[in-house]
């Protein structure tokens, strides 16, 4: 290994002498620059080189060449140096010996070839996408760039066409590579539609390139019919067929014979409505809107509400009339929900009653949605739940709303354990139980009635709450009811937030730093803050915990001995 490292780096002292000779590098940067190459070689040269080794070298080299550029542009315009592409040619060196290793990695062929491009070396890319299709032949990406490459860097339309018939025929049902074959035959087309003005304003005329059916766009149809037999259930890739359209003039055949296919064999498709609304929009947007309505009318299906919903809430900031028809078509829909009740669709639309209506006008509608299905037991239904726990809350019904929650976990046929719908439905039980605690103490002031655990009771239920939560949502469900506790309950709920996190759970992970800081806030105390120090470092505060525990300490008043006992913990 020694020799070969000491091989490449002799290869490379003309290319150091001259450039130290015309001023381009320092002997300082000479030899730093030695010493790194040096480092570089023999990472690569082991018997097991790692491919972070060869990009890390890869990245130095480029560095140098842009450097190197950079020196030689401020020197005016020297004469041409035998040495000039010493490095260009030890990047192809080593990108030679990265692939011959890591051959299998489509993406590192791509850099190569795009190095190439970038530096003038055309004609090394064919024998690059060769190599790399020859090791890769089910890379889409590789087969894309090759085709760009021979259409607008070669202006070989046939080889571009070629490279893609090959493409799809090992890869039938690739969508992307339909797509762009489907789109490469447009620009083709526009190429020879630009040629044939040039000839006819020369006062040239061909017969033959006017009868020909190459500008009636045959070709683009029979490349999307081959896309539709092979690909025959992907509406979305049909509506992506009619957005490569729209960037091309005089396809107005083509787009109807797209649209046509979509509307044959997507009868009741929401997301052909959509396609089909989507391209109309670019053009009438008054159209696309009532094919949107004709869609509802004709599949009354909570997906098809919902796909109308989403598309116009999208144009509704850039357009009043998709604005107006939104609420048009969510007023109808709150009116006369469609069935079977759908959780996505309940959200769409109380999120619009929340903004335009006042919240009871919300939790009203999801009640009803929620009493209507016949077993809303599902993950998915969850943020319905505590979208409609958050409604309650809003239009001040606290117990509403920690009835309905309490209900969601309690009678569930779905099984919300250790789930994100676990945490967020208990998180706003806990709000909601503190919330109706708040409200209680309130009125006990106004009144002689007043009980001191009265107030408590549903911090009292949190605590039940989190204990009987499993292991992996207990730190984030005791963070809420600590955050609620300093908030609301004051000092005293911190403290009994507090002892019950002693007696029963940890905080857990990130939430530690976060628990502590809630915790010390309410004490006072020196001996009772250093008890709080004393359980955090046990529950895994860290480092900056710990730190700042030592300082504390080191303060007046504190414990000096401790704070150092502390700091020799952490090793300081």
């Amino acid at each position: 290994m020694a020799d070969s490292v000491q091989h490449a780096l002799d290869s490379f002292v003309p290319f150091l002498t001259s450039s130290l000779s015309r001023g381009l590098l320092s002997p300082p940067e000479v030899s730093s620059l030695v010493d790194r190459r040096r480092a570089h070689e023999h990472a690569i040269s082991r018997l097991s080189p790692s491919k972070p080794a060869f990009l890390a070298y890869l990245r130095f080299e480029m560095n140098l060449l842009r450097l190197f550029q950079l020196r030689k542009a401020k020197l005016g315009k020297p004469k041409p140096h035998a040495d000039d592409h010493a490095v260009e040619r030890n990047l192809h060196l080593i990108f030679t010996r990265m692939l011959r290793r890591f051959k299998s990695d489509p993406r590192l062929w791509l850099q190569y070839a795009d190095f190439c491009k970038r530096t003038g070396g055309g004609k090394r890319l064919g024998g690059v996408y060769a190599q790399a299709l020859q090791y890769n032949p089910r890379s889409a990406r590789v087969w894309l760039e090759l085709a760009s490459w021979e259409f607008f860097g070669n202006g070989n339309a046939k080889g571009a066409r070629g490279a893609l018939q090959r493409a799809v025929r090992g890869m039938p049902r690739e969508g992307e590579i339909w797509l762009q074959y489907f789109t490469m035959e447009l620009h083709y087309v526009q190429k020879m539609r630009g040629r044939r003005e040039v000839l006819q304003l020369g006062g040239v005329r061909s017969k033959s390139m006017e009868e020909s059916s190459l500008f009636s766009g045959k070709v683009p149809l029979l490349v999307f019919e081959g896309c539709i037999k092979e690909i025959p259930g992907d509406v979305a890739l049909r509506g992506r067929f009619l957005e490569a359209l729209d960037k091309f003039p005089q396809t107005e055949a083509l787009s109807a014979a797209i649209l046509a296919s979509i509307e044959r064999d997507f009868p009741d498709d929401p997301a052909a409505y959509v396609a089909r609304a989507a391209h109309r929009s670019r053009a009438d947007p008054g159209a696309a809107h009532s094919l949107l309505l004709e869609g509802v009318a004709n599949v009354p299906t909570p997906g098809m509400h919902l796909a109308a919903l989403s598309f116009l809430r999208a144009l509704s900031d850039s357009s009043p009339a998709a604005a107006t028809h939104y609420a048009k078509l969510a007023d109808g829909a709150v009116a006369s929900p469609p069935s079977p009740p759908d959780p996505a669709l309940a959200k769409e639309l109380a999120g619009y009653l929340l903004m335009t209506s006042a919240p009871a006008a919300a939790a009203n509608y999801l009640g009803g949605v929620l009493e209507g299905v016949p077993c809303p037991r599902a993950e998915e239904w969850a943020p319905v739940y505590a979208l409609h726990a958050g409604a309650l809350m809003k239009a001040g019904d606290f117990a509403g709303a920690a009835m309905k929650l309490e209900s969601a976990l309690r009678d569930t046929d779905w099984d919300l354990t250790g789930s994100e719908g676990y945490v967020e439905v208990a998180s706003l039980l806990v709000e909601a139980w503190g919330e109706r605690d708040r409200a209680k103490r309130e009125a006990e002031q106004d009144s002689d009635d007043s009980d001191d655990e009265g107030g408590f009771m549903g911090l009292k239920k949190a605590e039940f709450l989190v204990a009987a939560a499993p292991p992996k949502t207990q730190g984030a469900l005791l963070l809420k009811y600590l955050h609620f506790c300093a908030g609301e309950a004051g000092e005293e709920g911190v403290r009994r937030c507090f002892e019950f996190a002693r007696r029963s759970v940890a905080a857990g992970g990130a939430g530690v730093a976060e628990f502590g800081e809630l915790c010390l806030a309410a004490e006072g105390d020196r001996g009772r803050r250093r008890e709080v120090w004393r359980y955090l470092e046990k529950l895994g505060g860290g480092d900056t915990l710990l730190e700042r525990w030592a300082t504390e300490e080191g303060e007046e008043g504190g414990d000096a001995s401790l704070s150092q006992q502390i700091r020799a913990r952490m090793g300081k």
